[in-house]
């Protein structure tokens, strides 16, 4: 045993060892569709290998054939699965079972042809053993079969650097490095296949045995590592993709680069806008100009739209300031949520400071507006009300006819006030009115026809009248001093007409 066949020996039974344990590795993490396509490449590449290790170590033809045939277990799949794990791993949608079916044709007639005795023939037309710088080695005169799978292996792999190639270059900057690891490792099956089949590569040497465990070793370190290790750039490249927020980035000199699906939706303009400086930019969609003014979160409104747009800066890795992004947040919904919780919370306010059957301010109002009652606002009349002849309109009519008349009442009263009184329904039949500014003599002068409109209230053809007393709040009074000189005034006034009829 030379040299040479000794280093072979070593690289190959490493080779096998290296992927025997890669195999394993993968069975265990075959949780992804790339992880499981890879699994069956490093499988069937150990095939290969162990078949390659023991031909080359062989002593008879006949010895150097069978283990030949045991490689073809192997050989004839793994371009097949080597497609599919490009696909697989440049995320391109899987194929179909009909075309995985179409593509699996011609290895297995390359596994049928090589190891049966019928049509052997067409695959190695003859073998012979043949001795080359010390080493036995097996010449063989090629079928076409043979030329029938190196062209569909060829094809396969050449399809595989374009995917690979095509994808690193659209890869961002960080995942670039990645990408191009994964073309590499393709590369060097290319390479081994054109020394295969070339008469570059000289006679009974298999490259493909050598050069597939350097391949699979780029590779599944790409795979169990760069590729998932790599998810940041990835997952940040999704989410700039698919999040529902439009997405501006612009370069520091304000020059628009980018824009997500999201943008194109919010303005269809930019189909045709990238590279467009931005204030060229803003002169064709005016909308835009917002972000001239945005250091902080503005609002926008497009139509009935609502958005909250945002400027923050891109810094690179060295803090260094590279561009802005700029996006959009539809917040519509959370608008109409507002704006039906602020509706929802003035109607509330509204129904706890006014009496639900007249429409005027409640007692719950008057006690919160007296409470904060500067002493700047005087003199203020203080006017009391009292509907006579209510429990007898409701023992009569019922409490619907009541109810009316206190309505009516209430539309008498806004009759009476100016614009800053306060109309207040105390409670069943008694109303306060709040008049600013009127000192006694002006509010006797004021309320000279008030009987008079009270009277032409009827229910029924049954006439009802109002009493009513008034006190003025001065300086030095409290409004509960008001309101007791008032009420007691209109009880004299009941008592008195009483006794007058």
């Amino acid at each position: 045993m030379n040299w040479i066949q000794i280093i072979v020996n070593i690289y190959l039974f490493l080779a096998v060892l290296l992927i025997a344990g890669i195999t394993a590795h993968t069975f265990a993490k075959r949780g992804s569709l790339v992880s499981r396509y890879l699994l069956f490449v490093a499988l069937t590449v150990l095939v290969h290998v162990t078949g390659y290790l023991m031909e080359f170590n062989a002593s008879s033809l006949e010895a150097m054939m069978f283990w030949n045939q045991v490689q073809y277990f192997g050989i004839p799949f793994t371009p097949y699965f080597w497609i599919l794990l490009a696909l697989a791993y440049v995320r391109k949608r899987p194929l179909g079972w009909q075309a995985q079916v179409l593509l699996a044709i011609i290895p297995l007639i390359t596994f049928f042809t090589r190891l049966t005795n019928v049509w052997h023939m067409l695959y190695y037309r003859a073998y012979v053993l043949i001795e080359q710088q010390g080493l036995l080695l097996v010449s063989l005169d090629k079928g076409p079969f043979y030329w029938l799978n190196a062209i569909y292996i060829g094809s396969m792999i050449v399809t595989a650097n374009i995917l690979y190639f095509v994808h690193a270059r659209k890869s961002p900057v960080e995942g670039r490095v990645v990408a191009n690891r994964m073309l590499f490792g393709s590369l060097l099956l290319l390479l081994s296949t054109v020394l295969l089949v070339s008469p570059l590569g000289g006679v009974g040497i298999d490259y493909s045995a050598l050069f597939y465990p350097l391949a699979i070793l780029i590779m599944t370190g790409v795979i169990t590592r760069d590729h998932f290790l790599f998810i940041k750039p990835i997952a940040r490249n999704r989410v700039f993709e698919q999040t529902v927020d439009a997405l501006l980035v612009f370069d520091q000199d304000m020059v628009l680069v980018d824009a997500n699906p999201a943008a194109y939706m919010l303005f269809p303009a930019l189909n045709d806008l990238i590279r467009t400086p931005f204030d060229v930019l803003c002169d064709l969609v005016p909308d835009m100009c917002i972000i001239a003014k945005t250091n902080k979160i503005s609002d926008l409104r497009l139509g009935d739209d609502h958005y909250k747009v945002s400027k923050k800066t891109l810094l690179d890795r060295l803090g260094q300031q590279v561009g802005y992004i700029v996006s959009f947040n539809d917040v519509t919904e959370n608008v109409k949520i507002i704006d039906d919780l602020k509706a929802q919370s003035e109607q509330i306010r509204y129904l706890s400071y006014h009496d639900q059957l007249t429409g005027l301010y409640n007692r719950h109002f008057l006690e919160s507006y007296t409470s904060d009652l500067n002493n700047d606002v005087h003199p203020l009349g203080v006017v009391f009300f009292d509907v006579n002849n209510l429990k007898e309109i409701n023992d009569r009519f019922g409490h619907l006819e009541g109810d009316r008349l206190i309505e009516r009442v209430a539309g008498k009263i806004r009759e009476i006030c100016r614009e800053d009184d306060v109309a207040v329904r105390v409670g069943g039949d008694e109303f306060i009115v709040l008049m600013p500014g009127m000192d006694h003599d002006q509010l006797t002068l004021y309320s000279k026809d008030w009987s008079s409109l009270f009277k032409k209230i009827s229910i029924r053809d049954l006439d009802t009248s109002i009493a009513y007393g008034f006190a003025i709040k001065h300086v030095e009074d409290t409004f509960d001093d008001a309101f007791m000189r008032a009420e007691n005034i209109m009880y004299e006034w009941k008592r008195l007409k009483k006794e007058k009829n």
